[in-house]
């Protein structure tokens, strides 16, 4: 005989697997729309395409452990968009004025996010920033390719783990790090 608990916990996880879905539906929904748009012969095939893939998506994602703290969203893509301007304003500027000086580099930075989710999450957020590319990742440390190693990147870096940390529900620790030489 199942005890009441195990039943509210079983109808628990099947309730959130099921609002899994239907956010992967929502967002790659989403995302098909904006490439697609509205056409009709897109629609079909969208429509099996989001589907399909959450329900892959759903299906090979471990359960989650984490949740997000919807309150600092806001907050973490208004940084994304200005990091994002920023850089990409940055990267055009270098790539129509041959004058700005290029100075690529491999820079290590020290998670202060502890290992998971939150750490793969900003690992990927540092690749979609122009001018910015996780390219190597060992235990604590992620090795990033910059345009410009006399970028305030560090710091960028920084605040931008602060953000995600806070996304995730983490309170991290001041830096000690400070800006790499």
């Amino acid at each position: 005989m199942r005890s009441a608990h195990h039943d509210r916990t079983r109808r628990r996880r099947k309730a959130a697997r099921i609002r899994q879905f239907v956010t992967r539906c929502c967002l790659l929904g989403f995302v098909w729309w904006m490439f697609a748009g509205a056409e009709p012969k897109a629609l079909l095939v969208g429509l099996a395409t989001v589907i399909l893939a959450a329900l892959v998506g759903t299906g090979l994602s471990p359960a989650r452990s984490w949740r997000w703290r919807w309150t600092a969203v806001p907050r973490f893509l208004a940084l994304f968009a200005w990091y994002s301007l920023t850089g990409g304003v940055d990267v055009a500027s270098r790539a129509c004025r041959p004058d700005l000086p290029l100075a690529p580099a491999m820079l290590p930075f020290t998670f202060r996010l502890p290992p998971g989710t939150a750490r793969t999450f900003f690992a990927n957020i540092v690749s979609l920033s122009p001018g910015t590319l996780s390219a190597d990742w060992r235990g604590d440390t992620l090795l990033v390719h910059v345009l410009s190693r006399h970028a305030p990147v560090q710091r960028q870096l920084e605040r931008m783990e602060s953000a995600v940390g806070r996304l995730f529900g983490f309170t991290l620790a001041d830096s000690s790090s400070g800006v790499w030489e």
